[in-house]
């Protein structure tokens, strides 16, 4: 369990979103308020936010499936911090994914001397 901890942890666009998504919840009582209001809360063009419905409106493209991974993804670091951080038990997976593409729409290159590991929407 703890290397999977450990794993979680170093993605950093992970604890971000989940820092992300629990200052959103504080709302104007947040230190970080001015900032908080540049940040979108709705990205309805990016499929890793869709519902399975919308999700069959790509058909049979390649993407449909490297998406659909990387949701589930998704849902698994979400999960696995609900286990170690019981706190979180008040954001919602909807929450916590909303702050995720926020974040990694933001974070381009943040590993200095190495391509980002990670991708965005």
């Amino acid at each position: 369990q703890r290397d999977e901890m450990t794993s979680l942890a170093s993605k950093s666009q992970v604890v971000l979103a989940a820092f992300l998504a629990e200052e959103w919840r504080f709302g104007n009582q947040s230190t970080y308020t001015p900032w908080l209001a540049l940040v979108p809360r709705s990205y309805p063009t990016c499929p890793m936010l869709w519902t399975t419905e919308e999700m069959e409106c790509l058909g049979n493209l390649d993407e449909k499936s490297v998406i659909s991974d990387k949701q589930k993804q998704w849902l698994q670091d979400y999960q696995t911090i609900l286990h170690y951080v019981p706190g979180m038990r008040n954001i919602s997976y909807a929450e916590f994914a909303t702050a995720r593409v926020a974040v990694e729409s933001r974070t381009h290159g943040v590993l200095m001397g190495e391509p980002s590991k990670e991708e965005t929407c």
